[in-house]
């Protein structure tokens, strides 16, 4: 799955997805109006998810395995 071009709406849709950010950050599922960024590519909602919430090798991990898929 490109990182760069696939929505957030098209990646919750995809149980491949959300079984990896559970795994690895479940609380981003969480998020309130998360789903208003529907929209927005993964990489952009990536860059604005601070590292206080998910440490950056924990995004590096997400961001791979999504790839993969």
């Amino acid at each position: 799955m490109d990182f760069n071009t696939t929505t957030l709406k098209e990646a919750l849709a995809n149980d491949g997805v959300v079984a990896i950010v559970n795994k690895y950050a479940p609380s981003l599922l969480k998020t309130p109006g998360l789903k208003l960024l529907g929209k927005k590519k993964l990489s952009e909602i990536f860059n604005m998810v601070p590292t206080s919430k998910v440490p950056q090798e924990t995004k590096e991990k997400i961001k791979s395995e999504i790839e993969a898929l």
